[in-house]
């Protein structure tokens, strides 16, 4: 990666750049909004959103506080057909057949109550309640990378009831209440419409714990496997199938030999996979004749458990695929919660991903869209300039040359 001349780095930047500009600037009718958006974009890419004052321009688009004002709250424009465009952006470059759709919360935290859903309630990243805005994100994650192409931003019942509130946030009037579950499915299904390729679909905890039939139910209609986090009183129900002549899950683990186990064997494994160990349990196989119908055909479901070398605590995944899965694939799925983990935080630090001033409804999911694009550019670029590559590199070259 070092060998790599920093002119071939930033030409790459700049094609692309380019290229992403063409396609986002008809989304703006006035010529001012669109060069505003643009800026916007450019700072996002430099870093400077976190250090930005309404008396200085940190671009030479003269990019300030009124322009972001302009871009995320004063003008007509849709958010949606932006998330679209960086979607197809993103997947040209990463789209894989075996990518892994990831979906989970995070937590934005704020003081005041006016921010459109903010509330008191449970942040799962944050394991406790705060008040907070609570966005659901959907992550793709293949051998190319890692980008979010889709986001909702959840409002709970107390909000869509009210009124008063919704008006002063500019929510939409024919939104209804939807459950962070029912944000999933959507998700899905949107990518179920557009085709796009991947064979896993995971949640993480914050999702899973509040229930997760339907979103199964949605991924093996469509004959996509999944690997999602459960209770272990879930686990206690279930029943496994293979040479124990219907023990439980828990007798099953206890007689688990020390071969039984695996380790991860991935770097796409989450971070601390490689400190524990990992069995499969089969509960149930289909094998469906030329009349089943295809979500029915060849399924298989089981339990994935992660046991820790420090510590007794067992972690438990609800796992369904057509057919077979090996282990290695199984704890690779399980590991993507991590890294969706670990990129949002990075777009909150590097791309200021949880600071806006803007307290409307389309306020928020456009700022999230431009730093979900953003977070495409870097995606897309550290692919295209090499493969493999270390994370984050060629992110942090742009900065330096930022800096110069």
């Amino acid at each position: 990666m070092s060998d790599i001349p920093i002119e071939y780095k930033l030409g790459i930047w700049a094609t692309s750049l380019r290229d992403i500009k063409d396609r986002v600037r008809p989304l703006f009718k006035q010529k001012r909004v669109a060069d505003a958006a643009m800026a916007f974009l450019d700072d996002l890419l430099t870093e400077n959103i976190m250090r930005f004052n309404s008396e200085r321009a940190l671009y030479p688009g003269q990019f300030s506080h009124k322009s972001q004002q302009t871009v995320l709250g004063r003008t007509q424009w849709d958010a949606d057909q932006l998330c679209s465009i960086l979607r197809h952006y993103a997947l040209e470059t990463l789209a894989h057949d075996d990518a892994v759709l990831v979906i989970g919360e995070l937590p934005f935290l704020k003081q005041g109550g006016a921010s459109c859903g903010v509330g008191k309630q449970h942040a799962g990243l944050l394991r406790r309640v705060a008040n907070c805005q609570i966005g659901v994100f959907a992550s793709y994650a293949s051998e190319h990378g890692q980008s979010f192409i889709d986001r909702s931003l959840y409002l709970p019942k107390k909000w869509i009831k009210d009124d008063l509130r919704r008006a002063s946030t500019s929510i939409p009037p024919e939104l209804s209440y939807e459950s962070k579950q029912d944000i999933a499915i959507s998700m899905i299904e949107r990518t179920c419409l557009e085709r796009i390729p991947y064979s896993w679909v995971s949640v993480d905890e914050s999702i899973a714990m509040q229930g997760t039939s339907q979103i199964r139910a949605e991924a093996k209609h469509a004959h996509i496997g999944y690997v999602i986090p459960c209770n272990p009183s879930h686990v206690g129900k279930q029943t496994h199938t293979q040479k124990t002549g219907g023990q439980s899950i828990s007798e099953t683990i206890s007689s688990l030999s020390r071969n039984d186990w695996r380790r991860a064997e991935t770097d796409t494994a989450q971070a601390d996979a490689d400190a524990s160990a990992w069995a499969y349990l089969t509960t149930q196989k289909q094998r469906g004749g030329p009349d089943t119908p295809v979500e029915d055909d060849e399924w298989e479901e089981g339990i994935l458990v992660q046991r820790p070398d420090a510590g007794d605590k067992l972690t438990f995944y609800l796992v369904g695929c057509p057919g077979e899965a090996s282990v290695e694939q199984l704890i690779s799925v399980a590991g993507k919660n991590r890294l969706m983990s670990r990129e949002a935080e990075w777009m909150k630090d590097r791309l200021g991903l949880d600071r806006y001033e803007t307290r409307s409804w389309h306020g928020w999911h456009r700022h999230v869209t431009f730093v979900m694009l953003a977070h495409a550019i870097c995606a897309t670029v550290d692919c295209q300039v090499n493969s493999p590559i270390v994370p984050g590199e060629i992110r942090q070259a742009l900065a330096d040359f930022a800096a110069i």
